[in-house]
């Protein structure tokens, strides 16, 4: 149908060719989600090719990597893109950071994703408000990045043992609208723990 403009799709059966007619003949669409699928960077580029107004893209747990990735980034208006349990690289992250910078939402849990990639985020996605970053081994400087140019976080989940007092501090105090807070494996000292409870106010778990 042309004017559809959301396709859940999550855990079927739906493959490459199925989602290539889908792209060549519903122009308007704007939301994909294949999370699940045997869809393949086939499937999403012509997805990107075909469907310019795409905003909400959910591929985790697929085979797609960079080169579909990159080419939704160039062509579309991202502003939510969920790249679970992937082998999606910094490669194409750098270049959604770069060209989506309305970019509301990004999930890249387990992914092949560094800090780099994040730092770029941060810098290039101002809007983000939520981030999934479970798995990625963190430094300090991704996340001072995230606490200095992403205010409007809400949701923020990392993961690094790298990762220092004074990088959870400076997130209490430039995402003062965080609503929740995920640290698995960090080592939380008092201070940091303070400095949260006085910057986050609307924190409920």
């Amino acid at each position: 149908h042309p004017e559809l403009m959301g396709v859940y799709a999550r855990g079927t059966n739906i493959n490459d060719a199925c989602t290539v007619t889908l792209a060549s003949t519903c122009q308007q669409l704007r939301i994909l989600d294949v999370a699940g699928t045997q869809v393949t960077d086939v499937a999403i580029t012509a997805v990107a090719e075909g469907c310019p107004q795409l905003q909400h893209l959910h591929v985790s747990s697929t085979k797609v990597t960079d080169v579909s990735i990159t080419a939704a980034a160039r062509r579309c208006p991202l502003l939510q893109l969920n790249l679970n349990y992937t082998k999606v690289t910094d490669a194409s992250i750098k270049v959604v950071a770069q060209s989506c910078p309305l970019l509301q939402q990004l999930d890249v849990r387990y992914a092949e994703v560094t800090g780099a990639a994040i730092k770029a985020v941060a810098q290039g996605c101002p809007q983000l408000r939520h981030l999934d970053a479970l798995g990625l081994k963190l430094e300090d400087g991704s996340t001072t990045a995230l606490a200095q140019s992403c205010s409007e976080l809400q949701d923020l989940v990392l993961q690094g043992k790298n990762m220092t007092d004074a990088s959870i501090t400076a997130v209490a105090q430039g995402c003062p609208k965080l609503k929740s807070l995920d640290l698995s494996d960090m080592q939380l000292t008092d201070p940091s723990i303070a400095a949260v409870a006085q910057g986050c106010p609307q924190l409920q778990h």
